[in-house]
């Protein structure tokens, strides 16, 4: 029974690994999106949704993974030796997870920052329009004044 613990376990951080994988792709795509000249909003906002339901997936397969781990820890702490194959895989996905679950964060960051920065420029750009617009107003008033 202890063994088709340590498969789930095993499973679980495969479909994890490629789970981050797929929102590794949404986060680049973002990013292109974000650097684009004319960032297409329905586009980034459909790309954010997909992010957040592939990151409530994982949150599920970690809290599920938790789970599972609880009631094999102490067989497979107790008979490391018999089990060595599988800690070693576990040890490696646990790597490949944590290395990928990293450079997404790192990612998401810039990605943010990026939409912070384009968001201050545009909301610049705006109010510089604007007063642009009231310049030229101002400007007109002063001159239908002027006309006799």
């Amino acid at each position: 029974m202890k063994d088709v613990y340590i498969n789930i376990l095993i499973e679980s951080l495969k479909k994890k690994s490629i789970l981050l994988d797929n929102l590794s792709e949404i986060d680049e795509e973002q990013s292109k999106l974000l650097l684009s000249d004319k960032p297409d909003r329905t586009q980034i906002e459909k790309n954010l949704h997909e992010s957040s339901k592939l990151a409530c997936r994982i949150d599920d397969l970690d809290d599920g993974f938790e789970s599972v781990y609880k009631k094999v820890r102490s067989e497979l702490l107790d008979n490391s030796r018999l089990h060595r194959k599988e800690i070693e895989l576990l040890k490696e996905l646990i790597a490949e997870v944590t290395e990928k679950s990293v450079k997404i964060m790192a990612k998401e960051h810039r990605n943010r920052d990026t939409a912070s920065e384009r968001l201050i420029f545009s909301t610049k750009k705006s109010r510089s329009t604007t007063y642009d617009s009231e310049a030229v107003l101002q400007k007109y008033k002063r001159a239908m004044k002027k006309q006799p």
